[in-house]
């Protein structure tokens, strides 16, 4: 039973270990998914722990990055106007969504409903288009984390989670080291959680709809019952949220 036990999980874990990932972040002008934009966009291919390609881009927002932005991510409007513009931004990240969905690569970030919403938002302003109808599989370590460890008092940002995982975590609030960070920290909590291990990524990604709104949902009574205001509708919604009817929506700047 013993060998039978291990062989399992060397399978499980061999499985994940050829899966292609794609790590993603977003550096942005401020916190509202909806409204903002991007000012910067980091995607790491990977396979297993080895990397193989490394994608960097400053994106010209049109609009003044906001003063609280610029202290976490540092980047300027000056220095975004040297970005790429919107529109071909906006065409870069349908390309490599439909691209992901199509090969079945699975899309790896930290609190994507807030990455992948605002790229939805701006490709529908854009372009008239959505990847929302895409069928990406997707692992949010964010959302992963809250299902495994729901208890845990403290904070749940990226450099809390690298330390919680035992993560090297270079370069914090840059986008590519924020990605390269949240790979490990996913391979990680693979290696941790044999129920995580043992699901594909198809099934996983499921799962992770049913644990965001499981979370969502108790926050937001316990808002209530602390004299707050629910979590607007949309915050319910995952990895992609349209966009709701309430004023208030929070995010954090990236």
């Amino acid at each position: 039973m013993t060998t039978l036990v291990g062989e399992t999980r060397k399978r499980v874990r061999s499985r994940w270990e050829e899966e292609r990932l794609i790590g993603f972040d977003l550096e942005t002008t401020g916190v509202d998914r909806f409204s903002d934009r991007p000012v910067a966009a980091a995607f790491v291919d990977a396979c297993g722990r080895t990397v193989l390609r490394r994608q960097y881009r400053v994106i010209d927002p049109g609009v003044e990055v906001l003063e609280g932005a610029v202290l976490v991510h540092g980047i300027s409007t000056r220095a975004a106007r040297m970005g790429v513009g919107l529109l071909t931004a906006a065409r870069r990240f349908v390309s490599i969504f439909e691209a992901a969905a199509f090969r079945g690569h699975v899309i790896v970030g930290m609190n994507l409903a807030y990455d992948l919403t605002m790229v939805d938002a701006l490709v529908g302003e854009l372009l008239g288009e959505t990847i929302s109808t895409l069928p990406l599989r997707v692992a949010d370590v964010l959302v992963i984390d809250r299902h495994l460890d729901p208890y845990r008092r403290g904070s749940r940002r990226l450099a809390e989670l690298c330390a919680h995982y035992a993560v090297e975590h270079h370069r914090a609030h840059d986008a590519l080291g924020d990605v390269e960070a949240t790979l490990g920290v996913f391979a990680a909590q693979l290696e941790s959680s044999f129920e995580l291990s043992s699901m594909d990524p198809t099934e996983l990604t499921a799962h992770q709809a049913t644990w965001h709104r499981t979370w969502a949902q108790g926050y937001s009574a316990w808002r209530v019952a602390h004299g707050q205001a629910p979590l607007s509708p949309d915050e319910h919604l995952w990895p992609i949220a349209a966009r709701g009817a309430a004023a208030e929506r929070e995010g954090p700047i990236r």
